[in-house]
Protein backbone atom coordinates (compact mmCIF):
# COMPACT_ATOMS: atom_id res chain seq x y z
CA UNK A 1 0.00 0.00 0.00
CA UNK A 2 1.38 3.39 -0.95
CA UNK A 3 0.29 6.72 0.52
CA UNK A 4 0.39 10.25 -0.84
CA UNK A 5 -0.71 13.41 0.95
CA UNK A 6 -1.84 16.02 -1.56
CA UNK A 7 -1.11 19.74 -1.16
CA UNK A 8 -4.70 20.26 0.03
CA UNK A 9 -4.19 17.79 2.91
CA UNK A 10 -6.07 14.90 1.34
CA UNK A 11 -4.36 11.58 2.08
CA UNK A 12 -4.53 9.08 -0.79
CA UNK A 13 -3.59 5.43 -0.36
CA UNK A 14 -3.37 3.12 -3.31
CA UNK A 15 -2.53 -0.47 -3.97
CA UNK A 16 -1.29 -1.72 -7.31
CA UNK A 17 -1.14 -5.50 -7.58
CA UNK A 18 -0.39 -6.32 -11.23
CA UNK A 19 -0.38 -10.04 -10.51
CA UNK A 20 -4.05 -9.75 -9.51
CA UNK A 21 -5.05 -7.18 -12.13
CA UNK A 22 -6.56 -5.26 -9.22
CA UNK A 23 -6.60 -1.51 -8.66
CA UNK A 24 -7.66 -0.13 -5.28
CA UNK A 25 -7.82 3.52 -4.31
CA UNK A 26 -8.63 4.74 -0.79
CA UNK A 27 -9.12 8.44 -0.21
CA UNK A 28 -9.19 9.77 3.36
CA UNK A 29 -10.75 13.13 4.14
CA UNK A 30 -9.41 14.06 7.56
CA UNK A 31 -12.72 15.50 8.73
CA UNK A 32 -14.48 12.70 10.58
CA UNK A 33 -17.28 12.81 13.10
CA UNK A 34 -15.23 14.56 15.81
CA UNK A 35 -15.18 17.62 13.53
CA UNK A 36 -18.98 17.83 13.36
CA UNK A 37 -20.20 21.20 14.69
CA UNK A 38 -21.84 21.16 18.13
CA UNK A 39 -25.48 20.11 17.92
CA UNK A 40 -24.97 18.99 14.31
CA UNK A 41 -23.80 15.41 14.86
CA UNK A 42 -23.80 13.31 11.70
CA UNK A 43 -22.55 15.98 9.28
CA UNK A 44 -19.43 13.99 8.31
CA UNK A 45 -21.48 10.86 7.69
CA UNK A 46 -23.99 12.90 5.68
CA UNK A 47 -21.15 14.31 3.54
CA UNK A 48 -19.87 10.78 2.91
CA UNK A 49 -23.30 9.68 1.68
CA UNK A 50 -23.73 12.75 -0.56
CA UNK A 51 -20.28 12.23 -2.13
CA UNK A 52 -21.20 8.61 -2.84
CA UNK A 53 -24.08 9.79 -5.06
CA UNK A 54 -21.46 10.48 -7.72
CA UNK A 55 -20.26 13.48 -9.72
CA UNK A 56 -22.75 16.03 -11.01
CA UNK A 57 -22.58 14.88 -14.63
CA UNK A 58 -24.67 11.81 -13.75
CA UNK A 59 -28.40 12.52 -13.90
CA UNK A 60 -29.11 10.44 -10.81
CA UNK A 61 -27.44 8.26 -8.20
CA UNK A 62 -29.06 5.28 -9.95
CA UNK A 63 -27.32 6.20 -13.22
CA UNK A 64 -24.04 6.48 -11.31
CA UNK A 65 -24.57 3.06 -9.69
CA UNK A 66 -25.32 1.50 -13.08
CA UNK A 67 -22.17 3.06 -14.56
CA UNK A 68 -20.10 1.48 -11.77
CA UNK A 69 -21.82 -1.89 -12.04
CA UNK A 70 -21.44 -2.05 -15.84
CA UNK A 71 -17.68 -1.60 -15.46
CA UNK A 72 -17.19 -3.87 -12.45
CA UNK A 73 -16.15 -0.93 -10.27
CA UNK A 74 -16.83 -1.39 -6.56
CA UNK A 75 -17.31 1.81 -4.59
CA UNK A 76 -17.71 2.08 -0.84
CA UNK A 77 -17.21 4.53 1.97
CA UNK A 78 -17.26 4.85 5.72
CA UNK A 79 -16.95 7.52 8.38
CA UNK A 80 -14.92 7.23 11.57
CA UNK A 81 -14.34 9.78 14.32
CA UNK A 82 -11.18 10.93 12.51
CA UNK A 83 -11.90 10.69 8.79
CA UNK A 84 -14.23 9.94 5.90
CA UNK A 85 -12.86 7.19 3.65
CA UNK A 86 -13.93 6.60 0.05
CA UNK A 87 -12.76 3.37 -1.58
CA UNK A 88 -12.78 2.19 -5.19
CA UNK A 89 -11.77 -1.29 -6.39
CA UNK A 90 -11.67 -2.36 -10.01
CA UNK A 91 -9.74 -4.15 -12.71
CA UNK A 92 -6.60 -2.27 -13.68
CA UNK A 93 -8.09 -1.55 -17.09
CA UNK A 94 -10.62 0.72 -15.32
CA UNK A 95 -8.07 2.42 -13.02
CA UNK A 96 -8.00 5.73 -14.89
CA UNK A 97 -11.81 5.99 -15.00
CA UNK A 98 -12.08 5.03 -11.33
CA UNK A 99 -9.48 7.60 -10.27
CA UNK A 100 -11.17 10.30 -12.34
CA UNK A 101 -14.51 9.44 -10.74
CA UNK A 102 -13.00 9.80 -7.27
CA UNK A 103 -11.55 13.21 -8.13
CA UNK A 104 -14.79 14.33 -9.78
CA UNK A 105 -16.85 13.26 -6.75
CA UNK A 106 -14.75 15.63 -4.64
CA UNK A 107 -14.45 18.53 -7.06
CA UNK A 108 -17.86 18.28 -8.76
CA UNK A 109 -20.18 16.48 -6.34
CA UNK A 110 -23.76 15.90 -7.28
CA UNK A 111 -25.85 17.72 -4.70
CA UNK A 112 -29.43 17.01 -5.79
CA UNK A 113 -32.28 18.12 -3.54
CA UNK A 114 -33.85 14.64 -3.73
CA UNK A 115 -30.64 13.00 -2.52
CA UNK A 116 -30.35 15.49 0.34
CA UNK A 117 -33.95 14.92 1.47
CA UNK A 118 -33.53 11.13 1.22
CA UNK A 119 -30.34 11.22 3.30
CA UNK A 120 -31.96 13.35 6.01
CA UNK A 121 -34.58 10.65 6.64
Amino acid sequence: MKSIILDNGIKVQYLNRPELSLFTLNLFLLKGAVYDPPNKEGVAHFVEHILMKGPKYFKSSIEFSQFLENRGIEFDGHTTPDYICLNIKCHQSEAYKATKLMIDMLTEPSIRPTDISNEKK
